[in-house]
């Protein structure tokens, strides 16, 4: 059995062996990258699951629990290296640009996102520097696939509009949706009661978001 480790063993593992790789963001929140399950994901250093994450490496380290002051202390400690670091990240929310293309984070559990140009589309193997948070409302979205069946305008198969004007005004909200870093309207539904207005809203939820 490992020898039961100091505050200060601790906090070199995570900083010196790469467990973690602390920056803020730029509201000065800490933040940090973790490697779970092989994956990279982007965490707070003030929510649960860091805790969580912290303990289990110690575990895993030395096969020690430590206590909860232990762990309070450790977690300070990274959260204000973190906040006082010299690494910043804006973070983004589902959608970001990145040069002349848009990454769109598929919020599944391996982190995946989508580099969308003005003629394709691909999943990249190697991620940049573009960091998404996440929140309780995202919700994964389906893996894309390549094919000269894919038509924005099928859509429309699914939601009651009939209007030909509105139709385009739907495709175009729906488009600008995936924009970053622009003014959006908001969309405005209306139509006599049993029109399907409740459909038309829950099917762009979930093409959006």
């Amino acid at each position: 059995m490992n020898s039961k480790p100091t505050q200060e063993e601790i906090a070199d593992y995570f900083l010196i062996d790469g467990v973690i790789r602390l920056f803020h963001d730029e509201k000065q929140s800490p933040w940090a990258q973790i490697k779970d399950e092989g994956t990279l994901k982007t965490i707070s250093c003030s929510s649960g699951n860091f805790q969580l994450f912290c303990r289990k490496a110690i575990y895993d380290k030395w096969n020690f629990n430590p206590t909860r002051e232990v762990l309070k202390n450790v977690v300070d400690f990274l959260k204000s290296t973190a906040v006082f670091g010299p690494f910043e990240h804006k973070l983004h929310n589902r959608i970001a640009w990145s040069d002349d293309k848009i990454v769109y984070d598929l919020v599944n559990k391996e982190w995946t996102h989508v580099e969308i140009t003005e003629s394709s589309w691909e999943i990249p193997v190697h991620k940049g520097d573009i960091l998404f948070k996440r929140y309780g409302h995202n919700k994964p979205q389906v893996t894309p696939l390549n094919g000269d069946e894919l038509d924005v305008k099928k859509i429309l198969n699914y939601v009651n509009i009939t209007d030909e004007d509105q139709k385009i005004l739907f495709l175009v909200w729906v488009v600008s949706c995936f924009i970053a870093d622009i003014p959006h309207p908001l969309a405005y539904v209306y139509g006599p009661q049993g029109s399907a207005k409740s459909t038309i809203s829950r099917v762009a939820k979930e093409l959006i978001d």
